[in-house]
């Protein structure tokens, strides 16, 4: 039997700084908004980029709010996940994002010393 994949790999660029939350079971937990480049027109010279949002949980969340901020980058290692639900007026809603199991810092801050990198 084959087993489903579901696993994304990528390098983004924060687009604004991580903001800590706490589930009501006491969970931490991250969005990340990421923007990934992505090659365009017939010479991929031109560059444009798709964003996304990217949730992270528990220790890697608390790092990810610690050290990183807009305009950081980061490699991820993630997986898809989709979420349907109905709003206030009763309307279908639905939403993709990405949960992080692996963030890497790819460049410190500008004058900061070495930080760890964050793996869940």
């Amino acid at each position: 039997m084959q087993k489903d994949i579901n696993q994304v790999v990528f390098t983004a660029r924060l687009t604004r700084d991580p903001e800590l939350r706490t589930t009501p079971q006491g969970a931490s937990v991250s969005t990340l908004r990421v923007a990934i480049g992505r090659p365009n027109g017939k010479d991929g010279s031109d560059r444009k980029a798709a964003f996304y949002d990217l949730e992270v949980w528990g220790k890697l969340a608390e790092s990810c709010v610690t050290y990183l901020g807009k305009g950081r980058r980061v490699a991820v290692v993630a997986r898809l996940e989709h979420q349907q639900w109905t709003d206030e007026q009763d309307q279908p809603r639905q939403r993709n994002y990405l949960v992080g199991d692996e963030v890497r810092f790819l460049d410190p801050p500008a004058g900061a010393a070495e930080e760890p990198e964050a793996e869940a």
